[in-house]
């Protein structure tokens, strides 16, 4: 299984993620045989079933992850599992350890799923919602020297919108970087316009429409600087909801 893990703030490495994850539930209902074969069924709605996996902490630090592990799992406390486009909100209910040396530690987890679908829709609107607001900012600044290559670079990257991973981290780093240099230029760009001279009480024509031009540009280039950076904003402000 070539893919990224997280469960609760801890994302899986090298031989910790799974071959396999087990997923999947059953449908209640209660089954009525009647008289001569016949059958009425009345359904009682879906029930997940337990999410199980097990792999191999190793490495120096194995024996430390496996503390952090089995803290998850005395707490009892509500945990993001996420694995591919899957999201939910589990509880640890078993971890089972196999100290073989003190860093290779063979393990198993049971999960009990609390909630699915609104997890994963939440996760979904807010990556749409980031999509959509780097399009308007990169619309807005249209010919100004801001690019947001690297942010929507570092977005598309798998894993990007999965808190705990190495690629939404530095989703958080682009996004904070593109709105830093929004920032930027909203002061180099304004600070100008305070000392623009319009030269009203002058006789020089030419230099007059020139002023008053360049004070146009300005404030259309403040303007959609300003746009941009409150688009950025919400992205950021969205992928840092899907680690709260």
């Amino acid at each position: 299984m070539t893919t990224i893990v997280t469960l609760g703030g801890m994302t899986l490495e090298s031989f910790e993620v799974p071959a396999t994850i087990s997923f999947g539930g059953s449908q209640r209902m209660a089954v009525h045989d009647l008289p001569g074969g016949g059958r009425v069924i009345d359904v009682l709605g879906a029930v997940s079933a337990d999410i199980t996996f097990a792999g191999i902490i190793s490495g120096s630090d194995a024996e430390t992850r496996v503390s952090l592990i089995d803290t998850m799992r005395i707490s009892g406390a509500a945990l993001v599992l996420g694995w591919d486009a899957q999201y939910c909100t589990v509880i640890l209910r078993e971890a089972v350890f196999e100290c073989e040396k003190p860093w290779w530690i063979p393990y198993r987890l049971r999960c009990v799923v609390q909630n699915t679908a609104v997890f994963a829709a939440a996760i979904a609107s807010a990556a749409a919602s980031i999509t959509a607001d780097l399009a308007t900012a990169a619309g807005v600044l249209g010919g100004l020297p801001i690019s947001l290559d690297a942010a929507n670079a570092a977005l598309a990257v798998t894993g990007a919108t999965t808190f705990g991973t190495a690629a939404y981290a530095q989703s958080v780093v682009a996004l904070t970087s593109a709105q830093a240099a929004v920032s930027t230029s909203l002061t180099s760009i304004g600070a100008p316009l305070s000392g623009l001279g319009l030269g009203l009480g002058g006789n020089d024509t030419s230099a007059m429409v020139a002023a008053m031009t360049a004070a146009t540009t300005t404030a259309g280039s403040l303007a959609a600087l300003a746009s941009a950076q409150g688009s950025i904003g919400s992205a950021c402000s969205d992928l840092q909801t899907i680690g709260a």
